[in-house]
């Protein structure tokens, strides 16, 4: 526990060293970013040990607020979510020193480095907060220093709308959080999540307990409708920032949800049953909208929601397969599940990571504005690529390793659970294979529009390819990516215990139902990639050849084009209007602009097309503007006179004594 606490102290005091070298930015970037890197280092091993051993390391001091106490403890489910942090903390935190290069000597930057430092040391907080209290205290200090962050480029007015919508459903995802745990810590007599458990919540109905950690904690997981601060803030913050966000940040509400579930008593179908629908829902919706983006990190955003809700539909078959009795289901879901936690925030990591060095090459996130960028940037155009790939779950990356669990988890819940299970479990495969199709052409798009072709706009035609600095991190999370999807076993074992911890299961039981899934889909990545290698070489010996032969290169026949122009090339909203315009015109209503070519010799074309997001147009947007409007019809009382304001307070003051008189009367 001396590492993880070493970890805290060098964030914390790597933060405010930043802040106090505001004056000396290279300096203060310098001090922020080895600390970062150190604390990550030091956090890792200890997170990894108590996966390798299944045990546990506890921390408990005395604390001076009432109710509270400074209990910590790394367990294998809060290790599972920690290594995740760590591991994605030491690239991020490098390549945000080479992003932040440009805002040198124009900008102070001791706030922003600070309040990211803290961020990392909040988030490490949360999953390993014992205390009720301490965790809500972490949770909110979390949710402030991520505004912060999301807030740096404030002086546009886009970036302070995503802020502030960040903000609110921060708080509003807080309030519930709150009402939970004063719910469960008086039936517990403590905070202490320990003597929570030992009741097992008391008399709170676990339906509300569920229902109230679902809401609180989906907000920050983005889960259907409550996702609609995720597409806003993403896109909003530095890039490296939103990579952290999405591969760690997003994951924290789903810890909280996994670890409510250890407090109460054993969950019934129907808790796995909505956690399947939710992740189902968000799956679909997700890479539907990522589909319809201009903004390259807004559909990355979009993807999150698509991989929050494909892990949160593996751990709602795993929470269904234990209520039904089938504790090898069970193991294998709930393990491929945590597997995929793991992966999304490597490939996640991967992929916003190598958008912010194309954005910062650019200047530009517009999809329509970049194209043939891998001429230009031919590291970060393959890294980007590989990250599309890991998404888009191809082998031998390690996508596809977690996916294939969870496809071989539905496909035995389809084959062996009897009646509307087996169904249930049927339907559900069958949707998550249309998601990765989905996804399949959601990256295609990205990639294929960004890269390829030829330029779409003057910014694109300039762009340089960054050095070392910048690709350099990304390549290490690559081969990460890379790594997990041809030996997964290693990472399975680590995860076991945290699935064992969850499901009441030994770690070896967990393990061994996905044995046959692992060797059976571990071939494919390998064979995959030996072909990858042969179609390599063969490449490379008719190079050679060429060069024998002193044969010359030439254009095929370009069908009449007598030059490439981006005026033949497919746009990103040409891309997949087709699809949109066919899959969910209803739910999604997507609005095009249209100027289609006339005449003989027809001018410009052009054709735009905006995807809406159904939980922002039609049920969001309408109840805050209906909201709004009732507050500010009582604007009326607040008129800024003092003594308006003293009757306020002295009418206030009478009800509360009547009202105490009343309840005190016989």
């Amino acid at each position: 526990m001396s590492l993880y606490i070493a970890a805290l102290a060098l964030l914390t005091g790597g933060a405010f060293a930043a802040l106090g070298l505001s004056a000396r930015p290279k300096l203060a970037v310098a001090v922020a970013t080895g600390a970062a890197v150190l604390a990550c280092a030091l956090g890792l091993a200890p997170s990894l040990g108590v996966l390798a051993s299944g045990g546990a390391l506890d921390l408990s001091l005395p604390w001076n607020p009432p109710l509270a106490a400074f209990h910590l403890r790394i367990d294998p489910l809060a290790a599972a979510f920690l290594v995740p942090l760590f591991a994605l903390g030491i690239p991020a935190s490098l390549f945000g020193a080479w992003y932040l290069r440009p805002q040198l000597g124009r900008r102070g930057l001791g706030a922003f480095l600070c309040a990211y430092d803290l961020f990392l040391a909040t988030l490490a907080l949360v999953f390993a907060a014992r205390d009720a209290v301490l965790l809500l205290a972490a949770w909110e200090a979390m949710a402030i220093t991520s505004f912060l962050l999301v807030s740096f480029d404030h002086q546009e007015a886009e970036v302070r709308r995503a802020g502030l919508v960040y903000l609110v459903a921060s708080h509003l995802g807080a309030a519930f959080l709150f009402a939970l745990f004063l719910l469960l810590g008086r039936e517990a007599g403590s905070f202490d999540l320990d003597a929570i458990a030992a009741v097992r919540g008391g008399a709170v109905a676990p339906a509300l307990a569920f229902a109230l950690a679902l809401v609180g904690f989906g907000v920050k997981a983005g889960l259907p409708p409550l996702h609609l601060w995720l597409p806003e803030a993403h896109p909003a913050a530095p890039s490296h920032v939103s990579a952290v966000m999405s591969g760690v940040l997003v994951k924290a509400g789903v810890y909280g949800i996994l670890r409510v579930v250890t407090l109460l008593p054993p969950p019934p179908v129907a808790h796995g049953v909505a956690l399947l629908l939710l992740g189902l829902a968000g799956a679909l919706g997700g890479i539907t909208l990522a589909l319809g983006q201009r903004d390259l990190k807004r559909a990355l955003a979009c993807s999150t929601i698509e991989n929050v809700g494909i892990l949160t539909a593996a751990l709602g078959t795993a929470l269904s397969a234990r209520a039904l009795g089938s504790p090898a289901l069970a193991g294998l879901a709930a393990l491929a599940a945590l597997f995929h936690v793991w992966n999304h925030a490597l490939m996640k990591g991967l992929a916003f990571l190598s958008a912010g060095a194309v954005v910062h090459a650019t200047h530009t996130r517009d999809l329509e504005r970049m194209g043939g960028l891998w001429a230009r940037l031919p590291a970060v155009g393959a890294l980007f690529l590989a990250a599309c790939a890991a998404l888009s779950a191809l082998p031998p990356f390690n996508g596809f390793a977690s996916e294939w669990l969870i496809f071989t988890a539905l496909l035995r819940g389809a084959v062996s659970a009897p009646g509307a299970a087996g169904l249930c479990a049927a339907l559900a495969l069958t949707a998550l294979a249309l998601v990765s199709g989905l996804a399949a052409l959601a990256f295609t798009r990205l990639a294929g529009v960004a890269l390829l072709g030829e330029p779409r706009s003057e910014e694109a035609r300039s762009a340089h390819a960054p050095g070392p600095a910048a690709w350099g991190p990304l390549l290490a999370l690559a081969l990460a990516c890379l790594a997990l999807g041809l030996f997964p076993g290693a990472a399975l074992r680590l995860l076991a215990p945290a699935a064992g911890q969850l499901l009441d299961l030994p770690p070896a039981e967990v393990l061994a139902s996905a044995g046959p899934a692992v060797r059976l889909g571990g071939a494919l990545p390998r064979g995959v990639l030996a072909f990858l290698a042969l179609g390599l070489a063969l490449e490379l010996w008719r190079r050679r050849q060429v060069r024998r032969r002193g044969q010359a290169r030439a254009e095929t026949w370009g069908c009449g084009f007598t030059r490439a122009s981006p005026r033949v090339q497919y746009t990103a909203s040409s891309f997949s209007q087709l699809l949109l315009s066919t899959l969910a015109p209803r739910l999604l209503q997507p609005r095009a602009r249209v100027t289609p070519p006339r005449g003989v010799f027809p001018g410009p074309a052009r054709f735009e097309q905006r995807v809406q997001d159904p939980a922002e147009e039609r049920l969001f947007g309408p109840l805050f503007h209906a909201t709004a409007r009732r507050f500010r019809q009582l604007r009326g009382l607040q008129s800024g006179k003092l003594n308006l304001q003293l009757l306020y307070t002295l009418v206030t003051l009478v009800a509360l004594v009547v009202l105490l008189a009343l309840r005190s009367a016989p």
